[in-house]
């Protein structure tokens, strides 16, 4: 009886060949479809809803839009990392020098400031021009305003990597009565390299 039950071996291995070559790539199919559409459900909440609250929310406690910030903690949501993760990215700067219309930085690549390819985030390099220009203008004697951002221009030359140690110096170059020009060289100390340029042009007159 047990026999009878048993299905013949060419049957079982055109069953298998047709589960391998049709049930295997249809389901396969289906699962990219899901995850392309969780991705595209993702970045239209992001663009409608997330990245406007962000924005608001820096407004409200610097004073003033900072765009690649906004960018660089979005970018960070879309990957899935934590709140306190975010925070610790943003917090693991360490003033150096801060005088006359001169502030320097430095810190240390963590695995938090990595993007998809394992080098330093360009978002985040983005960020460190804009805020470390912006506090190398209010190092300057009689500024007493963050001023307003009119333009902000990066030029990349160079990738990092975790462990590397990272120098940001940003110069006041000219301080008029309404504008401000600022420049910014992100350097990798450990190999004396230059990663990237910056230009951040400032209304002050407010």
């Amino acid at each position: 009886m047990e026999e009878d039950n048993k299905l013949p071996l060419k049957r079982v291995e055109l069953s298998l060949t047709k589960f391998n070559e049709v049930a295997i790539p249809h389901h396969l199919d289906l699962l990219r479809q899901h995850k392309a559409n969780i991705i595209k459900t993702d970045n239209v909440l992001m663009e409608k809803k997330i990245r406007p609250w962000i924005n608001k929310k820096i407004i409200e406690y610097i004073g003033e839009p900072e765009p690649t910030l906004v960018d660089f903690i979005c970018s960070k949501v879309l990957a899935g990392s934590a709140p306190q993760g975010i925070l610790d990215d943003l917090q693991m700067v360490k003033v150096v020098c801060c005088d006359n219309g001169r502030m320097v930085t430095e810190f240390q690549v963590g695995p938090e400031h990595l993007n998809q390819r394992g080098t330093l985030h360009g978002g985040f390099i983005a960020h460190l021009v804009d805020a470390v220009s912006t506090y190398a203008l209010t190092a300057n004697e009689n500024v007493d305003t963050r001023g307003v951002s009119i333009d902000l221009s990066i030029s990349y030359m160079n990738a990092a990597k975790e462990g590397d140690s990272i120098e940001v110096e940003a110069v006041t170059r000219k301080l008029g009565k309404k504008i401000a020009f600022l420049e910014v060289e992100v350097r990798n100390k450990d190999k004396n390299q230059v990663l990237a340029t910056g230009r951040h042009t400032k209304y002050v007159g407010v």
